[in-house]
């Protein structure tokens, strides 16, 4: 068989197929069962295969196949009636037939190889113009939202990590129907079961009872028996067993007899319930099915319709970006390190991570925003509240991040204008009168243990006290805004450095700029859905949803690189065989068991694990809200939330900023209002306030 040449020799499966005439479901179904052995291997929900590596070559060379392509089987008797008919009448058979009878590409085969060669080019161009309509959703005079109704074409997303690939029928004489019912692998449907109303990916609707339990919703959910990969996407507000636990509803008692947990296991967050990740196996059968709620894209205020066509229209502005392979996964930082690892690939890029003690030293000691109550006591009434949010502020900080160690030492230096983590010893003056510089942990304030895990910002209450912590080079240079230079900073707070951790200039590093492409190509993708969203004006809350769906991807992709280790749950029968390396046992009952266990990180997971680069975009929020809050009155500052900060009176220079990474007005009550001295009351502020406008 003759090699064929690529571009670039790592292709995902449905590339190589449609240069070789094969199915993508038998390259990933062989590569899955390692007949193809190092030559294949997984990226996120891919596989990719290095088409010169000697073991493709070798599968290669030894396989025969026939397409599985619609109508394909009855073309290719006709041909061979054709062909019997010449023969008998002694004539030869025309070159181009004869070509295709042998197995080689046909025409047919051909054009389908010609939409992934652009799809490759389409992810190494830069987004269409702004004037440029014709390579976007919304080109051909209709918006993406109505194309996406009418049922155009478009790639839905695929069950990541747990995906499985289409099962292939070869077997002779197969029927296409038969084939057809086999290929009908995976479901996803989004409903509210508050609402008791649901839709699944193919646009059916479907209802139940308002706050159903998990088996009536499960029993209502159009062809969930005849599919073996199904994902529920819950929307709305959390559902509830009687006693009022979200935790008790998605692990149903009832559901044991019929389910047992999934191979992956349950993911239990207790901060944050909307977070919780059911998966169950059914017993008896190959269907693992997936439960987790829509939270991380679109909150808990979009129903299941606005949900299935926000997720729908999203991917289709992806692919407009990023090529055909592109889609809206499980979640915001899946999708972006999907994306990530696609274009540090067609690039070919990698960065490798730091020595374990340095991540860890890091993960430990990196906070993340800057989330603090500032009202001062003795304030009982406001003249007026303005909340003040950054222009999609993290999209603006994610430049030039740090790719390679130069210093791990303990000298007391401060490198300069370098990329740097130091561990410092300061002491506030006795005569500071404003807000806290740096981020410290609270039980160092409090000498509570309990509050080991959680910041503070001590300013002028703990005027003279000395604290130990971890900062960023930015946030040192903070105190060049405060003082005529950073040098007298430093005298002024007595700042001694214990531990340096000092990153190479980017000039000096072999890779630079991990995030700049992805994140910029995102923040422009923002900025387009924003131009058609005045276009469509009726569709406003969808067009919402996607724009706030693309700015989860850039502040949950850039979180995930800070990965932490965290435990999933198996709930099984007392007689089940034990999950292995658990580390804790617990019989709830007299027939099952709850297993702890620590989740394990695969290989394809350990290119994520760079939480130098989180910890350096989040210092640099915090260190851009201390640097605009120095410029106001410090009695007039009430709170700051991460890239945002309330104030008790108007900042008009800021009113008509646009730049990303700068503050704009958001929301203001101009009327006297009472002071909030906690978050709860202040949150209360804010919902009056949308009320107000909304009416």
């Amino acid at each position: 068989m003759e090699r064929k040449k690529f571009g670039e020799p790592v292709q995902t499966a449905t590339v190589v197929g449609a240069a070789y005439g094969i199915h993508r479901t038998t390259l990933t179904q062989a590569a899955k069962a390692g007949v193809l052995g190092r030559s294949a291997y997984r990226s996120g929900d891919a596989w990719l295969i290095k088409t010169d590596h000697p073991d493709f070559w070798e599968w290669l060379r030894g396989h025969e196949y026939h397409p599985r392509v619609k109508g394909y089987r009855k073309q290719q008797a006709a041909k061979a009636a054709q062909q019997r008919l010449l023969e008998e009448e002694g004539m030869d058979v025309p070159p181009q037939e004869a070509h295709e009878m042998a197995g080689s590409p046909t025409v047919h085969q051909e054009a389908r190889r010609e939409p992934e060669q652009k799809q490759q080019e389409a992810v190494t161009k830069e987004p269409p113009a702004e004037g440029d309509r014709r390579a976007a959703p919304s080109s051909g005079g209709d918006a993406p939202m109505d194309r996406a109704r009418h049922g155009d074409p478009v790639r839905e997303p695929d069950l990541v990590v747990s995906v499985v690939e289409d099962a292939v029928d070869e077997a002779a004489g197969a029927t296409e129907a038969g084939v057809s019912a086999r290929r009908q692998r995976r479901l996803i449907a989004y409903m509210d079961v508050r609402r008791g109303e649901g839709m699944t990916d193919a646009g059916e609707r479907f209802t139940f009872g308002a706050q159903a339990s998990l088996s009536e919703v499960l029993a209502a959910v159009p062809q969930l028996g005849d599919t073996n990969q199904v994902r529920l996407w819950l929307c709305g507000e959390l559902p509830t067993d009687t006693s009022g636990s979200y935790e008790g509803w998605v692990l149903a008692r009832e559901l044991r007899q019929r389910y047992t947990t999934g191979a992956r296991g349950h993911y239990l967050s207790d901060e944050r319930p909307e977070e919780t990740v059911a998966r169950y196996r059914r017993r008896g059968s190959e269907q693992e099915l997936e439960i987790r709620h829509v939270f991380s894209w679109f909150g808990t205020e979009c129903t299941a319709t606005e949900a299935y066509e926000a997720i729908r229209l999203l991917s289709r502005y992806l692919q407009a970006t990023f090529g055909e392979e592109a889609s809206a996964y499980a979640t915001p930082a899946l999708t972006f390190q999907a994306l990530w690892t696609r274009l540090n690939r067609l690039q070919k890029r990698s960065f490798a991570p730091l020595p374990a003690p340095i991540r860890e030293t890091i993960r430990s000691h990196a906070g993340q925003g800057r989330i603090e109550l500032c009202t001062l006591p003795e304030l009982k009434r406001l003249p007026g509240l303005y909340y003040y949010d950054g222009i999609f502020m993290y999209s603006a900080l994610a430049w030039g991040l740090p790719t390679e160690l130069a210093i791990h030492d303990s000298r007391n230096e401060y490198a300069g204008k370098v990329a740097a983590r130091y561990r410092i010893r300061y002491t506030i003056p006795t005569d500071w009168q404003h807000l806290g510089l740096f981020m410290t942990p609270r039980d160092a304030i409090t000498g509570n243990q309990r509050d080991r895990h959680t910041w503070s910002f001590p300013g002028a209450e703990s005027a003279g006290q000395t604290y130990e912590t971890w900062v960023d080079g930015s946030e040192l240079d903070v105190l060049s805004s405060a003082y005529a230079s950073i040098e007298e900073g430093f005298a002024v707070w007595r700042i001694t450095i214990l531990e340096r951790i000092v990153f190479k200039a980017e000039k000096a590093s072999t890779q630079k700029k991990p995030l700049d492409g992805l994140v910029e190509k995102l923040a422009n993708l923002r900025e387009k859905v924003e131009r058609d969203a005045l276009e469509t004006p009726d569709d406003a809350r969808l067009y919402q949803l996607v724009r706030g769906g693309i700015r989860n991807i850039v502040l949950h992709g850039i979180g995930t690189f800070n990965r932490s280790s965290r435990n999933v749950t198996y709930i099984l029968g007392i007689d089940e065989p034990a999950p292995d390396g658990y580390s804790s046992r617990r019989e709830i009952d007299d027939t099952t068991v709850w297993y702890s266990v620590p989740a394990a990180t695969e290989g394809y997971s350990q290119q994520f694990d760079h939480p130098e680069w989180a910890a350096q975009v989040w210092a640099r929020c915090r260190a851009r809200m201390i640097k605009a809050a120095l410029t106001l009155p410090r009695e007039s500052i009430i709170a700051i939330r991460t890239d945002a900060i309330a104030l008790t009176e108007e900042h008009p220079d800021w009113n008509t900023n646009t730049k990303r990474g700068t503050l704009r007005l958001k929301w203001a009550i101009r009327q006297s209002v009472n002071a909030p001295h906690t978050y709860e009351a202040l949150d209360l502020l804010q919902r009056q306030q949308e009320k107000e406008r909304d009416r």
